[in-house]
């Protein structure tokens, strides 16, 4: 074999070698872009490794021959990156506990603000009851979406409807924690912003403004996979007369 085909057939190899580091690279790339956890980190290092290496190897041509062995190192590294990948989906290696708990606060806290957001839609849709908002969003015959339901049908029988600039915006979570071991059940406290304005029907007049800073105190159950809130209590800081109740409701 002459000394041209030897060298022919090493600059082949070298760009094989070349081209596999290179999708070793891009891959570790994507893992450290779309990762999480150690995962993430791991990509990020054999990335950083890979790369340098091939840069190396580009920039140094006296070391252009040893190149096809330094992918093993680089296969070593991109082993490990895929097992703890792999591992960390399957099994949550590395996964913390703060993580965890700070991804279900904010479903939690969600949850919260769907439920008001729902109790509000059912207003707006009087002097029609509707329930299916709370019924996604409460628990069903639980105090808070009995509570909602018992406000709703006083004031159909009233023939209140809520005024278009009504709204509660929740100002600040001051606290989200788990009631139990299980974690199915959070006390959530938060303060907030309620202006409900009631306009007679008929009349069009404004007949109550329920304008509060209100600290509140949830508890949200989880069910199913799916969290609702199952307790709902206030108090408001500026006390308005509430309306009278109606007998029989």
């Amino acid at each position: 074999m002459s000394t041209q085909t030897i060298e022919h057939e090493k600059l082949i190899l070298e760009r094989k070698w070349f081209l596999i580091q290179g999708a070793l690279t891009l891959l570790c790339t994507a893992i450290a872009i779309f990762g999480q956890g150690p995962g993430r980190i791991a990509g990020f290092v054999a990335a950083f490794l890979l790369g340098a290496i091939m840069a190396t190897a580009a920039y140094f041509p006296q070391i252009k021959e040893s190149v096809r062995h330094k992918i093993w190192p680089g296969a070593a590294v991109m082993g490990t990156v895929v097992l703890v990948t792999i591992g960390q989906f399957l099994f949550g290696w590395g996964s913390s506990d703060g993580d965890n708990a700070s991804s279900e606060r904010a479903v939690v806290e969600m949850a919260v603000e769907n439920g008001g957001s729902a109790e509000v839609e059912a207003y707006r849709a009087l002097p029609n009851v509707e329930l299916a908002s709370l019924k996604t969003n409460f628990v069903i015959d639980g105090p808070a979406y009995f509570k909602i339901e018992r406000l709703l049908k006083r004031h159909a029988i009233r023939g209140w409807v809520l005024h278009p600039d009504s709204y509660r915006k929740i100002l600040s979570f001051n606290s989200v924690e788990p009631t139990d071991g299980s974690r199915t059940s959070y006390t959530v406290r938060t303060t907030e912003r309620w202006y409900l304005r009631w306009i007679d029907k008929s009349t069009q007049e404004t007949v109550y403004v329920y304008d509060e800073l209100n600290d509140q105190q949830y508890n949200v159950a989880k069910n199913d996979g799916r969290w609702y809130t199952h307790t709902n209590d206030y108090q408001a800081t500026v006390n308005h007369a509430a309306p009278p109740p109606i007998e029989g409701t």
